[in-house]
């Protein structure tokens, strides 16, 4: 009979095996190793992210945007840098099974996560046309990327394991396997990728929304204290 590692990375190389799926695999290999690290990483790509900082890998960087009843979305520009990161980012904390279903559907659009309202609110002030939403616009490849992402490090980890010699017997390790996967999490790191950059695709670029620097420093202090509490 197989080990639980050897199954995992056999669903790593099937795209029919989907993401949740292996993470399922995962999970129940981490509690039987006793890595505690790993199944807390588990249980947030499962269920979403619901408190404490995002991984980079759940950052993804677009193009902010505004809504105008006359003209649709319209972007918002800003030189400030603290503005730029902002409003330009977005933290896709959602499960990784919602994920994977956003981009089953058919189109290759943008997709729209909204900026917090009171975010919104505060620009609202500083700005001659009133706006009741702001998004960040991301593209399809950006979320393809969260769950490529996932099956990568999961790929990488059963292959760490095998290094070891943690293969299993079934679902079960021995005391060896256990000693030896917690080794490996000392330094195997979890949760890490860079911002994703990519084409945007064709926007509304008439009516741009331009923050000026005296606007970007009133609201400067009120964006720093909403950054780390905005959902």
């Amino acid at each position: 009979m197989s080990g639980l590692i050897s199954e995992i990375q056999r669903g790593c190389l099937d795209d029919g095996v989907s993401v949740e799926s292996l993470l399922r695999r995962v999970k129940l290999a981490a509690t039987k190793l006793d890595l505690g690290q790993l199944e807390t990483w588990v249980d947030n790509e499962l269920n979403g992210y619901s408190r404490g900082e995002l991984p980079e890998h759940r950052k993804l960087h677009g193009q902010p945007a505004a809504w105008n009843p006359y003209n649709g979305w319209i972007p918002i520009q800003t030189a400030d840098e603290f503005m730029t990161d902002l409003l330009s980012t977005a933290r896709v904390a959602q499960s990784i099974g919602s994920l994977r279903d956003l981009v089953s559907r058919e189109g290759n659009g943008l997709y729209h996560f909204p900026i917090h309202t009171e975010i919104v609110n505060e620009i609202n002030k500083l700005m001659n046309i009133q706006t009741p939403r702001m998004v960040v616009q991301i593209p399809r490849g950006g979320i393809v990327g969260i769950l490529d992402f996932v099956r990568n490090k999961v790929l990488d980890w059963s292959i760490e394991m095998e290094r070891s010699g943690v293969l299993g017997d079934g679902f079960t390790f021995n005391a060896t396997e256990v000693e030896s996967a917690k080794t490996v999490m000392t330094t195997f790191n979890i949760g890490s990728i860079g911002n994703f950059a990519g084409n945007m695709g064709d926007g509304n670029i008439s009516g741009d929304i331009a923050l000026t620097d005296a606007s970007v420093t009133d609201i400067r202090d009120k964006m720093e204290q909403l950054r780390d509490v905005a959902p």
